[in-house]
């Protein structure tokens, strides 16, 4: 593969050049591979950084809104068991009205909750990937 990679010549000021030496030591890898690596890296963390982030900020979101839908059935439980022990013919209809509120709120709640199940995974698998990237690029996947 190396006999289809053009050779460049690259000016690198000393103290540089002595930094990536060192981090290629460091690594097992020549001085080549280890600017290579250091470059394809700045292609493909970037990217993978913002979608981590982007879904941190989506699981906030999420959250906010899992918290909120627990709240609201946790009000509604307690103004559902209130009617109950008022048994009068207005305490029955708004008792209706209530748990069709509440029913609505624990299917809304749910589907909250999927999401932010959803979401993490999804940022799980995200760092996930990023970490086996890093290990492999940086020669410690025993790590």
């Amino acid at each position: 593969m190396s006999r289809d990679i053009n050779p460049f010549g690259l000016r690198l000021p000393p103290e540089l050049k002595s930094r990536l030496e060192a981090a290629a030591a460091e690594a097992g890898r020549s001085l080549n591979a280890e600017i290579v690596w250091r470059l394809e890296s700045t292609f493909s963390a970037p990217l993978t950084y913002m979608l981590i982030e982007r879904r941190l900020d989506e699981i906030q979101e999420a959250q906010r809104k899992v918290v909120d839908w627990k709240s609201a059935v946790a009000l509604l439980e307690g103004s559902a068991r209130e009617l109950q022990k008022a048994r009068t013919p207005e305490a029955k209809k708004e008792l209706g009205r209530v748990q069709a509120d509440l029913d609505r709120s624990q299917r809304n709640l749910k589907i909250a909750q999927d999401q932010l199940d959803r979401i993490e995974e999804e940022a799980n698998r995200l760092i996930e990937d990023l970490g086996r990237r890093v290990a492999a690029e940086t020669g410690r996947e025993d790590e």
